[in-house]
């Protein structure tokens, strides 16, 4: 399905591609011009909502994913419970969003994690004991001060009654996972840093 796409105010065309190549509404061979010459089609709040929903969808597919690992091959019981929390949590807030995609009758693009996601990824599936639960609960904490980033600045910009509402009420839950990955990842460093010791 082709999907026309026009700039919004304040939103700069190089960033409007990257946002809509990243998350699959353009193709990545996709141009400047593509989205300009098919400025007629949406308006700026429609494009706004797509671009914002899209990246609300990737980034609670990306906490499922890692944390879905984490669940399994963590050492510590503590970061175990944090992760099956981070499945729990992200799997409702992504219903949510799925929820006011259709409602808006607007596709989500399918979950394709970027290279450096996928590279990530990658390396921490290498990882055993308290070196995992070190990367993992840093990630967690990197992650979710992004995605907070992200859904603060979006509340701000956005005109969008219902997609306002929508990420104030996912916002406290995201700061609450914030705080627990910074304090998980404070403590598997500690831990981590006795192991290397005692070895």
């Amino acid at each position: 399905m082709d999907i026309m796409i026009k700039r919004r105010m304040g939103l700069g065309i190089a960033t409007a591609l990257s946002l809509c190549i990243f998350n699959g509404i353009l193709p990545s061979s996709a141009t400047a011009a593509d989205i300009e010459n098919d400025a007629r089609a949406v308006t700026p709040d429609r494009f706004e909502r797509e671009v914002v929903l899209n990246e609300l969808h990737h980034i609670n597919q990306k906490e499922i994913k890692v944390s879905t690992l984490a669940a399994s091959q963590a050492q510590s019981p503590a970061v175990r419970s944090f992760a099956n929390q981070m499945i729990k949590d992200h799997t409702k807030a992504d219903s949510m969003v799925v929820n006011l995609a259709k409602n808006e009758q607007i596709d989500l693009a399918s979950f394709q994690p970027a290279d450096f996601e996928e590279s990530a990824m990658s390396d921490l599936k290498l990882l055993k004991g308290a070196q995992f639960d070190q990367a993992f609960t840093a990630a967690m904490k990197s992650g979710h001060e992004s995605a907070l980033f992200f859904m603060k600045s979006a509340v701000a910009d956005t005109r969008d009654a219902e997609l306002k509402s929508l990420i104030k009420e996912l916002i406290p839950t995201v700061q609450h996972h914030e705080t627990l990955a910074s304090n998980l990842a404070a403590q598997t460093s500690q831990m981590s840093g006795q192991q290397g010791m005692v070895n």
